[in-house]
């Protein structure tokens, strides 16, 4: 479903640009999941995480706006050694960091912490070669490090050894390990943190007493040998149990202690006891609290009736004016919010405009596979977004679901001059990648770009909604505006108008849309709901008619709201949360009333039998909620991403790529016996032939001419060619398949070339046999290859010398079996190897990726001006059976 839009500008340059709903692809790894995940803030957004890899690794992922994923990848543990426990130190003010971790190898622990560095942006760019370790001598090494905590002096550590009580110890950066015994023998120490009371430092520890009770203790470190140690007892209420625990500093640096068991407790100050924040209906095994200035977040994996899942609590308290707009109040604790399930690992931080991040271990984004998750919400729009973390890996290929824009600026004026940097913003903060480069967005700062003719924008998606976005330059006389989902809305406006629509409405795969029987009285009623809030939200973006036919006046369902309803002011969450947790199955809308008002459009909504009304003046607020109202039928994201976007049918052009590979194979075969006379037709005909292969191919192309790098700014190439983001996906990732690596293979003898090349007198075929040695030495990018390889044949052919042909004949005829086997030979492509191995589950040949190439564009620009493949009605063996018939 797409949008588009041209626009032509006084500069002379012509600006067009298509958006569509559709399947992507990028050249990236997803993280496995792993254990003790810690993150830090770098900047106003910026984050380094931290993890334990299945693989016992300490890895480091650093935010990187601009780089291919988005993240760089540092390993930071020894190779051969498995990491059981680390920590870090940040101080964000001053920027000091230093780290701490714990290895084994062989049944024998080494510890080892990392001399401070001052973690800026040049130290993160070189991150690894930035930090200097220092191991630390253990009394007893057989002993496994199974916690770590350390502070801007010194470190704290836990270890165990089966049939044991546990200790702990410390020291300060330049001492050796000294150990601490608890008040009380135990084997299980569950946390241990440095912290601060009253000015002085300690241990804030929790820890198992051999009654099956449970203790909360901060116990300080004696300023003199002997000297005994401070200690302080913290309770919740009788009979309640702690299982975790946090530590936020105040302004004086003393540790504000966070519990959570049998309900979620703040210890402000020791001397005016507790406070409850979280009621005790539900049990917390996990808990992470984060602070930027004073606003405070509480994340917690916890237990109630159901299954487990994450909450979320902030001290940021909202309430819904009389108007319908939401304002924040006093500070005031939220009530725990259902946000998340099936998490075993997470850390959070708190930043400036993607004002909540969470970094956790979950199976709900990658498919269905365990990967480290980006959640986040926007700080304007207060909605949340998920996105699997990844990092660059040019072998391996990650699917999303995204709105693909492609933006073309042509010159209309042969003499228009584009002067300035085109400059891509948006009014919320979101994450782009934009010419294969992945870009953390915020607000006030503006992606720029020198000049360039095309521009491809992935704008990743987990719903519907999309921000708008704005691209400007010097030479456009106006911003572009494009409103991604604003084809998706017209669409919805024309597919569903009635209950029968619905009814009949099917999947790309020929699935009926609807699963199970509904009351037809329903099913008008949301057909109605879903038309009447597309059509307002294409009235919203600004580029629809001021009131279109479709456009809301009012939408009732479930039943109307009662006149006399009570509204909720205090709802404490934003309405961005509310639609998050709804999202997620914790919540159900069952009954909405919608019209247009002055100021956009009133929503009011009842929800667990409280009835919540506010004012949305956006495309975006109208979309989010009219996914919410396809889930009264029962149909999801997933289910509308089947429905509504453009998805690559790999098995039709996999077929299409097979009736190609067939006929390269068996044409070359074919021709063997007839070549004496092929020879002497070739001199007549190659000029015509020249003309032909070049009209067909493109290989007139000016940008031939160019090196491979000043390609993409040609524009003679999509002169005249339709801005389509589908028929245009394979040279959205030329810079990606063609540009970054050379072709791997083992399958090719290039001696036996060579020795082709040695015995050969002509420059001009030692020129082409150098060409492919080269690539597959891995001295030459796959790119530059086809780019250097079709400018040596249309010269070859211009010339048109009989020798040259003669002996090119000769070298066919003797290699006809060598080519064709060379032409299977495996190599490796970036993106297109894994893509093509995931969906025929054999590896990418010559043959096959030259077929591919082809097969893809071929397929989808079939398909869309046919509605079907294009071996419906005819079999890839009778496609090429009539191929070699014509060679004849």
């Amino acid at each position: 479903m797409e949008d588009n839009k041209n626009q032509q500008n006084k500069s002379g340059i012509r600006a067009d640009y298509q958006c569509e709903f559709m399947q992507n692809y990028v050249a990236e790894s997803t993280i496995d999941s792993g254990k003790g995940i810690e993150s830090i803030k770098m900047g106003d957004d910026g984050a380094v995480i931290f993890f334990i890899g299945k693989n016992g690794v300490l890895t480091a992922l650093i935010a990187a706006n601009g780089s291919d994923s988005g993240w760089d990848a540092v390993t930071l543990s020894t190779e051969g050694f498995t990491a059981t426990a680390f920590d870090i130190y940040h101080d964000e003010k001053t920027s000091k960091f230093i780290l701490c971790f714990a290895e084994t190898k062989d049944g024998q622990t080494t510890l080892r912490v990392s001399d401070e560095i001052s973690l800026g942006e040049d130290q993160l760019k070189k991150f690894k070669g930035s930090l200097n370790y220092r191991s630390k001598k253990l009394a007893s090494p057989e002993r496994t490090i199974n916690h770590i905590t350390i502070h801007s002096k010194g470190v704290l550590f836990s270890t165990v050894l089966k049939s044991t009580d546990a200790l702990y110890y410390h020291f300060e950066y330049k001492d050796e390990p000294q150990a601490y015994t608890l008040p009380e023998n135990t084997k299980t120490i569950r946390q241990l943190t440095i912290g601060s009371l009253y000015g002085g430092a300690g241990v804030f520890l929790l820890y198992d007493m051999p009654d099956n009770n449970r203790t909360m203790l901060f116990q300080g470190f004696p300023e003199a040998e002997g000297e005994e140690a401070f200690e302080h007892r913290f309770e919740t209420d009788k009979g309640k149990t702690i299982n975790c625990f946090d530590l936020v500093a105040d302004e004086q640096g003393n540790s504000v202690l966070y519990t959570a068991g049998d309900g979620i407790y703040r210890f402000k100050d020791t001397r005016e006891g507790k406070e409850k924040i979280a009621d005790v209906n539900i049990n917390y095994t996990r808990l992470d609290v984060s602070k930027n200035n004073g606003e405070i977040t509480v994340w917690a994996i916890g237990k109630g009736t159901g299954e487990a899942c994450l909450y979320y609590l902030t001290n940021n308290y909202y309430q819904i004016d009389r108007s319908g707009n939401q304002q924040l109040t006093e500070s005031n604790w939220t009530k725990p919010l259902p946000m998340y399930q099936n998490i075993t690992e997470f850390s959070a931080i708190r930043g400036k405009d993607y004002v909540n991040q969470l970094f956790l271990f979950s199976d709900s984004v990658n498919n269905g596979a365990p990967s480290l998750v980006h959640f986040w919400q926007d700080a304007v729009s207060k909605n949340w977004q998920e996105m699997a973390v990844g990092v660059a890996n040019l072998d391996n290929s990650v699917e999303l679901n995204t709105y693909t824009t492609e933006v073309n600026f042509s010159k209309e004026v042969p003499s228009a001059q584009a002067n300035g940097k085109i400059s891509i913003s948006s009014k919320e903060n979101t994450i782009l990648y934009i010419n294969n480069k992945k870009h953390f967005l915020t607000i006030g700062k503006h992606i720029e770009l020198d000049y360039i003719n095309r521009i491809n924008i992935i704008c990743p998606v987990d719903s519907l909604a999309a921000p708008a976005i704005t691209i400007s330059a010097p030479f456009l006389d106006a911003p572009l505006h494009i409103e991604p989902a604003k084809g998706i809305a017209e669409k919805l406006t024309e597919k569903i108008k009635s209950g029968a629509d619905l009814r009949s409405a099917k999947k790309q795969n020929g699935e009926l849309l609807l699963k199970g029987s509904f009351d037809p009285k329903k099913l008008d009623s949301v057909a109605s709901a879903i038309n009447n809030i597309a059509g307002t939200a294409i009235t919203l973006s600004g580029q629809g008619k001021e009131n279109p036919p479709n456009a809301i006046t009012q939408v009732t369902f479930g039943g109307t709201i009662p006149a006399d309803a009570i509204f909720l002011t205090d709802i404490g969450n934003t309405i961005g949360d509310i639609f998050y947790s709804i999202k997620k199955g914790f919540m159900e809308i069952t009954r909405f009333f919608i019209e247009k008002v002055a100021q956009g459009v009133q929503f009011i909504i009842e929800v667990g039998g409280k009835v919540i009304r506010w004012i949305a003046n956006a495309a975006k607020d109208a979309i989010i909620f009219l996914e919410k109202v396809w889930e009264k039928v029962k149909v999801f994201f997933k289910d509308l991403v089947e429905f509504l976007a453009f998805l690559f049918d790999w098995n039709d052009i996999k077929e299409t790529k097979e009736a190609l590979k067939m006929a390269i194979t068996k044409g070359l075969k074919s021709i063997s016996p007839g070549l004496k006379e092929l020879e002497a037709m070739a001199l007549d005909k190659i000029r015509g032939f020249k003309k032909n292969l070049e009209q067909v191919l493109g290989f007139d192309d000016p940008s031939l001419n160019k090196n491979f790098s000043e390609m993409a700014n040609s524009p003679a190439p999509y002169e005249g060619k339709r801005l389509d983001s589908r028929m245009n996906w394979m040279d959205s990732k030329k810079d990606v398949v063609f540009g970054n690596t050379g072709v791997q293979s083992d399958g090719v003898d290039v001696n036996k070339l060579s020795n082709v090349k040695d015995t050969s007198h002509d420059p001009d075929l030692k020129t082409v046999l150098d060409l492919i040695i080269d690539l597959f030495k891995g001295k030459l990018l796959l790119g530059e290859f086809i780019k250097k390889m079709a400018k040596v044949i249309i010269n070859l052919t211009f010339k048109a010398i009989e020798a040259i042909v003669k002996e090119l004949f000769k070298l066919i005829i003797d290699s006809v079996d060598f080519i064709v086997n060379a032409l299977e030979a495996e190599i490796n492509v970036p993106l297109l190897s894994d893509i093509y191995k995931k969906i025929s589950g054999s590896s990418l040949s010559i043959v096959d990726f030259i077929s591919l190439i082809i097969a893809i564009p071929m397929t989808i620009g079939y398909k869309l001006a046919n509605n079907s493949a294009p071996f419906k009605d005819i079999t890839a063996e009778q496609f090429s059976n009539n191929i070699v018939a014509s060679l004849a």
